[in-house]
């Protein structure tokens, strides 16, 4: 009986607050819209994966502040538009606030949409209030290659039209390999792997050529937002002064490291991730 409360609070909370509607011919991805707080908070979900991965986030905050959750066209069911890239969208999100007048935004992304959060506030210093940064990075390659370097002139649409033509049953296999590997809380395994199975191989495949070769770290000290960026635990086990390393150049930044758990940190380490964004976001 507790339970069924708990649920038909949830469901009251979202039908008051929750509000959908598609950007899809102006902007790259679809927003939901939730809460009427001052404070306007926009969340980016990770590479292949939907805004619902912030489901459980946004219900800590709709009360209080106003939520806008992204979900990115080319993953998760959603149609793919031409020519997606992460410059593409990191200029759409910004076009999106400023269309939408949504003042001093805190923005909270997670991996791909960690690194899209670092790319505005580096680019637009004076946009967001605050960031969250969830396991991205300014150059996740390094981590598995010491000698990476960027390269300038990398065609990644090739990686996509190679990725577009992998048999069916290839690419599913590969997905939840990858997400078994990232991913300690099993029950969540089905959805995310579901949401990857259900994405546009093009953009998959281009955008994860991009990941691979992206490199902002010199760009960090352009940051002058307060920033919290959380690391997995299976990093800070094996990889933790590569990461110190890595945000060196970004000042005014709290770097703190699960205790738990895996790169879904949302799932894996769920009272210590809440702990950090009730501190960061409601007492900073």
């Amino acid at each position: 009986m507790k339970y069924s409360k708990i649920l038909i609070s949830i469901f009251l909370i979202i039908a008051f607050y929750f509000n959908t509607y598609s950007q899809s011919e102006k902007y790259p991805f679809e927003v939901q819209k939730l809460g009427q707080g001052e404070q306007s908070i926009i969340f980016i979900h990770g590479f292949g994966c939907s805004g619902a991965v912030w489901n459980e986030t946004v219900a800590k905050f709709a009360k209080d502040y106003t939520c806008y959750v992204l979900s990115i066209s080319g993953f998760a069911g959603l149609a793919p538009q031409p020519n997606p890239s992460l410059e593409n969208w990191k200029n759409a999100i910004v076009n999106f606030i400023l269309d939408n007048n949504i003042d001093k935004p805190i923005i909270v992304g997670h991996s791909m949409g960690g690194m899209l959060t670092l790319s505005i506030a580096m680019d637009y210093p004076d946009l967001p209030l605050r960031i969250i940064d969830v396991d991205g990075y300014p150059c996740e390659a390094i981590l598995n290659n010491p000698d990476f370097i960027e390269n300038d002139t990398l065609d990644c649409t090739i990686y996509g039209v190679h990725l577009a033509d992998m048999d069916n049953e290839d690419f599913i296999n590969s997905v939840k390999q990858e997400i078994e590997s990232q991913l300690d809380n099993k029950q969540m395994l089905d959805i995310i792997v579901n949401w990857e199975i259900q994405s546009d191989k093009m953009t998959f495949g281009k955008i994860y050529c991009e990941l691979m070769n992206f490199d902002r770290r010199k760009d960090l000290k352009k940051i002058i937002c307060p920033s919290l960026i959380l690391i997995n635990n299976e990093i800070a086990n094996t990889l933790q002064k590569e990461v110190w390393d890595q945000f060196k150049n970004l000042k005014n930044a709290t770097i703190r490291f699960a205790k738990k758990g895996n790169h879904f940190i949302m799932y894996d380490d769920k009272d210590w991730y809440f702990v950090q964004l009730n501190d960061f976001i409601r007492n900073y």
